[in-house]
């Protein structure tokens, strides 16, 4: 088993390459630079050229691309041509933090929800019960997170009045419940679906006809030696469906004006400021690889029979 995970964690060495091959190459081949929204005026031949070799955009493209590589292999991702004054690892700790906290409150609300729900569809399976969740589950994996947000804002914002329509005032304010509620409802969705489907499979093992006959309650079978069996494919659903809450935030956080590094890389983006681009792909890219990283390792603690390697 160690032998495996050893593997896995040098794996993710040549997926951060590829990530970053890829991300450098299409973020240069764009068209724009980097100097072209410094301000209302357009930028001078000469004041473009000087910036220009400061920053060694003046180099051919392959030297640029090992220049860059050896310094984020050494933790330097460089300045943000953007903001002069701030490298790009001043930028991801002055924003991740938020895109972290509203990620996992997100991925936290889908888990506490979806666990009782995708239960209580499989034991009342044929059900109006079972159909009702269904229904409502098949519904919110097909409703974007953006389009959740935008409703939510226009009702509970506009309408109602009962939360700010803009803005982020930390984790436990009224700011929180519109990109929470947006980002949990296709996670909460999913993990309902795959749990119930997981639980409804669990009910036809031997091991639960043996518990019924011993008289167990129903409750006892079901919490007790159904669950854990049946959140292993569950599990990895959820590790997929938390590296996509946390790299797929910058919609939300973009609509409802959240200063995330989601939102501060789409503004990057259009800025054409390369570092903060692929400083940012590049840690999302390490997130996802130990999010996958953490939910292999999660299998033995489920199942002892993965961990001794039965």
């Amino acid at each position: 088993m160690l032998q495996f995970y050893v593997r896995r964690v040098i794996a993710i060495v040549p997926t951060l390459l590829l990530v970053y091959t890829m991300v450098f190459f299409v973020a240069h081949a764009t068209p724009g630079g980097p100097w072209d929204m410094l301000g209302e005026r357009p930028v001078s031949a000469q004041v473009e050229a000087n910036l220009n070799k400061k920053y060694n955009l003046d180099k051919p493209l392959a030297q640029q691309y090992v220049t860059y590589l050896a310094n984020a292999v050494r933790g330097d991702l460089g300045p943000s041509y953007r903001n002069r004054s701030q490298s790009v690892s001043d930028i991801i700790r002055q924003f991740f933090p938020v895109s972290l906290q509203l990620g996992a409150a997100a991925m936290l609300v889908a888990v506490l929800l979806a666990l009782p729900l995708g239960g209580l569809a499989a034991t009342h399976r044929g059900t109006w019960i079972d159909g009702s969740i269904v229904a409502i589950t098949t519904a919110g994996i097909s409703l974007p997170s953006y389009v959740v947000a935008s409703v939510l804002i226009v009702v509970l914002g506009v309408n109602i009045g009962w939360v700010p329509t803009i803005g982020w005032d930390g984790l436990f304010s009224a700011s929180s419940v519109v990109p929470i509620i947006a980002l949990a409802v296709s996670p909460l969705a999913a993990l309902t679906r795959f749990f119930r489907a997981s639980m409804v499979e669990e009910l036809h093992r031997d091991y639960v006809r043996t518990a019924r006959s011993k008289g167990l309650r129903e409750r006892a079978v079901v919490m007790g030696h159904m669950t854990r069996n049946a959140l292993i494919p569950v599990t990895t659903v959820a590790g997929v469906y938390f590296s996509y809450v946390l790299v797929g935030s910058f919609f939300v956080e973009t609509i409802a004006g959240i200063p995330g590094l989601g939102r501060y890389f789409v503004i990057s983006v259009a800025a054409r400021d390369y570092p903060v681009i692929i400083g940012t792909s590049l840690l999302y890219a390490l997130l996802v690889a130990v999010v996958n990283l953490v939910v292999d390792l999660s299998y033995g603690v489920l199942d002892p029979r993965i961990r001794h390697g039965n």
